[in-house]
């Protein structure tokens, strides 16, 4: 009977923390990831190179946007 009423006074709890919070599905395919490394050229100023957690490389653009380099490495017909 106890655990009855410890999971009542949980699940009682449990309502009031949902309602809290307001629950998305993630987006998939627009990035994303971790960042694990990001190498700056020691005297060329505005040059960047950043590595993911899943293999791609990225170079830094004038506008501040990304470039993946290694995307086409492995295409479909080259593979």
């Amino acid at each position: 009977m106890k655990c009855l009423s410890v999971l009542r006074l949980l699940l009682a709890a449990a309502v009031p923390a949902r309602a809290a919070f307001s629950w998305q599905n993630v987006n998939i395919g627009g990035g994303g990831g971790f960042i694990p490394g990001i190498i700056f050229h020691p005297t060329t100023k505005g040059v960047a190179y950043a590595r993911t957690d899943i293999g791609g490389l990225y170079r830094l653009n004038a506008d501040d946007s990304w470039t993946a380099i290694t995307d086409s490495l492995a295409t479909d017909e080259r593979w």
